[in-house]
């Protein structure tokens, strides 16, 4: 059985069952995600989805959605760094131990940063050490210290959701 994220009131929820979108009212322009799917896709393009969809509904006025029954962490918006893939909303926590271990060991090369996405931090990184002629590795060792000891929600902050090309501390 596939799992699904909907946006809804431009917030990414899920995973939940197909049935489940129904609570966040679905409809044929509903934006759906699935692992497996490239890209986010309207409701009315899945196949599986067509027994849960209902009509589309009126626009609400501002603030008059209802509250979702249920958020399973993924509440995060629509658009707040992650690329609109909820896979890439793993455990925060998970994820500053990664990068800490990518800096530690090949933090000359950026590795890290490609790791999060910021993909101009990591060239920039790479380019950076090679005009030092390597004096850059002592900065991301640092780094990697400073990252493993910070509280996930700085990490989150810092790294994750900041719009800095290349976020050192």
């Amino acid at each position: 059985m596939n799992m699904y994220y909907i946006i809804y009131n431009g917030q990414k929820f899920g995973p939940m069952p197909a049935g489940e979108l129904v609570k966040f009212g679905l409809n044929p322009e509903s934006e759906v995600w699935t692992e497996g799917m490239a890209n986010w896709m309207k409701a009315f393009e899945v196949a599986e989805l067509t027994p849960y969809i209902s009509a589309p509904a009126a626009p609400a006025a501002p603030n008059q959605y209802p509250t979702p029954p249920y958020n399973n962490g993924y509440n995060n918006g629509y658009n707040n760094g992650y690329n609109n893939n909820p896979i890439a909303n793993e455990n925060i926590s998970e994820k500053k131990i990664i990068f800490a271990v990518l800096a530690f060991f090949f933090g000359y090369l950026g590795v890290q940063y490609f790791y999060i996405g910021k993909i101009t931090g990591g060239v920039l990184c790479l380019l950076i050490n090679l005009v030092t002629c390597g004096a850059w590795s002592l900065l991301v060792f640092i780094q990697a210290i400073i990252v493993i000891l910070m509280k996930d929600e700085d990490f989150d902050r810092k790294f994750l959701k900041s719009n800095s090309t290349m976020p050192l501390f």
